[in-house]
């Protein structure tokens, strides 16, 4: 019983002592951060140091895993280096001091700096000095980077190649192909090796299911293999067709360079899916093949009745055919499905607001959905102001509506988009005079 006890006492003794420690490491590098700091001008950069990664000006995904920031500093002696961010609400937030020139921050501090940064300025100031005189900083350097409200969402296929390039060329099965997300800190696995030819350039189906490659198929520059996805592949002769077959009695090489795997490859694979029908009617969409995509959005549709991104497709076809009543039944059953995607509340608020027919408008329910819109954007977002403040003026709340429209001319004015400040403020004038806009 005395030995357990021993044992339990020790135990605890050694968890404070573990806990102390800890206490005064953190304290000390509080203290050392709060020293660099107090020395360092902050509205002014010192100069002498660069950043190497990641670029000034670079959007990240919301998906994105903490990155490496890297800089130097030429012919100073720095050997601590303060990482500060600042946010465009005037906060700020000191993230640790460094030993090295590669920092990255931890999960808990990028999972904040990306809330704040979502859609917003942030700046990232490194400032060095030395270990034995920390409050007088010898260099510093800001970059700044946004976080993109829209995420990657699928793994990227990419091919990691032997440098030089002349080198990866005398032995191609050497050249290695990675399947990996942004949202992991893990280096991507190889998936593809020992391919005996040069692959280049490649594409996917929008559903994934098929697979397109450039490769120097027999020694031919045109050659491309099309192949459907799976566990293991075999590039075989069956699955490669060249582009030199075009026009080939005229004696000139063809090549498919850039070529990407058309739509309706998912189509032909699985006319019962949903996903390849609702794609190939988006793709014939963009390209003003309308007829040829409502009859596929309309397919997917019959397969699956909760496919939101065919209703919303769908809606935007009834637009342009000036059958709003229609849209706005196609918007509301995307919303009822994807109640939180940010482009089915903008074109459903846009026509409760502003529709030519009195019977469609409806501001209370364009404010609530207008509403919903900038809160996600934490009310930053220039076009779901305006959207807003057009809502306000249908409900009859001009001096709300004023209020937004020029939040929303200053936004666009900032962000540079003279279009949408010169809209917002046509549209301004009118809210001042009580009149709603209407289309």
């Amino acid at each position: 019983m005395r030995r357990r006890r021993r044992t339990v006492v020790l135990f605890f003794a050694v968890c404070v002592v573990v806990c102390v420690a800890g206490a005064l490491a953190w304290s000390l590098a509080d203290r050392r951060a709060a020293a660099i700091a107090a020395g360092f001008n902050r509205g002014k950069d010192l100069g002498g140091l660069v950043f190497d990664a990641p670029a000034d000006g670079t959007l990240f995904p919301p998906d994105m895993a903490p990155p490496v920031f890297r800089w130097h500093a030429a012919g100073k002696a720095a050997d601590a280096w303060l990482v500060r961010f600042r946010f465009s609400d005037g906060s700020e937030r000191r993230a640790s001091v460094t030993g090295t020139t590669a920092w990255h921050p931890s999960a808990s501090l990028w999972r904040r700096v990306k809330a704040k940064g979502t859609e917003r300025p942030v700046a990232v100031t490194v400032v060095g000095a030395r270990g034995d005189r920390l409050n007088a900083p010898l260099c510093s350097a800001t970059l700044s980077f946004q976080v993109s409200r829209d995420p990657v969402g699928a793994p990227i296929f990419f091919r990691d190649v032997n440098l030089p390039f002349g080198e990866a060329v005398k032995d191609p099965s050497k050249i290695r192909w990675r399947l990996g997300d942004v949202s992991s800190a893990e280096p991507p696995p190889v998936i593809l090796e020992n391919l005996p030819v040069c692959g280049n350039c490649h594409s996917f189906s929008s559903d994934g299911k098929v697979m397109g490659m450039d490769v120097d198929y027999a020694n031919d520059k045109g050659s491309y293999v099309t192949t459907e996805v799976a566990p293991r592949i075999d590039l075989t002769p069956t699955k490669i067709i060249t582009w030199s077959d075009y026009k080939r009695k005229d004696g000139h090489e063809t090549f498919g360079l850039l070529s990407q795997v058309s739509p309706d490859a998912s189509v032909r694979a699985d006319p019962a899916s949903a996903g390849a029908q609702c794609n190939l009617g988006l793709f014939l969409l963009e390209r003003g093949r309308v007829e040829e995509a409502l009859a596929h959005l309309t397919e997917a549709l019959r397969i699956d009745p909760k496919k939101d991104n065919a209703y919303f497709a769908i809606g935007r076809i009834m637009v342009r055919q000036g059958r709003l009543a229609d849209a706005v039944r196609c918007y509301s059953e995307a919303l009822r499905y994807a109640p939180n995607e940010e482009q089915y509340l903008n074109a459903l608020a846009w026509i409760c607001a502003t529709a030519p027919d009195p019977a469609l408008r409806d501001g209370k329910r364009a404010v609530e959905l207008a509403s919903r819109l900038c809160q996600k954007s934490h009310f930053q977002s220039p076009l779901a102001l305006d959207i807003l403040a057009a809502g306000y003026a249908e409900a009859g709340r001009f001096t709300d509506a004023v209020r937004a429209a020029a939040q929303a001319v200053e936004g666009a004015q900032k962000q540079g988009n003279q279009r949408l400040a010169a809209a917002a403020a046509q549209r301004l004038d009118l809210y001042r005079r009580g009149q709603p806009f209407h289309q």
